[in-house]
């Protein structure tokens, strides 16, 4: 039932992302009218979908326990901490400074 409900969740949010940007476009361009377009419901619901079924594999994938950063992931030892000051910085710029 959650992840009903967290499919519905991404599934409005996509949505009104997508209408959001259409009314932000029908009002900068003149002229040009996006629902005119013969396959406009067609393109609307796919990325929609699409935007929304990325958005829930991602939020379930981190709800099981699949972060690359969690002890269940087997990405470290466990009792050792993600950010371990034994990890190596890598210079960004000329003047810097590994000594922190």
């Amino acid at each position: 039932m959650v992840y009903l409900l967290a499919l519905l969740i991404f599934v409005a949010l996509s949505a009104a992302c997508w209408f959001v940007s259409v009314a932000c476009y029908r009002s900068s361009v003149a002229g040009s009218d996006p629902a005119a377009a013969p396959h406009y419901r067609t393109t609307a619901a796919a990325a929609i979908g699409v935007a929304a079924v990325t958005s829930f594999v991602t939020w379930s994938g981190w709800q099981g326990g699949g972060s690359p950063r969690s002890p269940a992931s087997g990405c470290r030892p466990a009792g050792r901490p993600c950010c371990s000051s034994t990890w190596r910085r890598v210079p960004t710029s000329p003047g810097w400074s590994s000594a922190a």
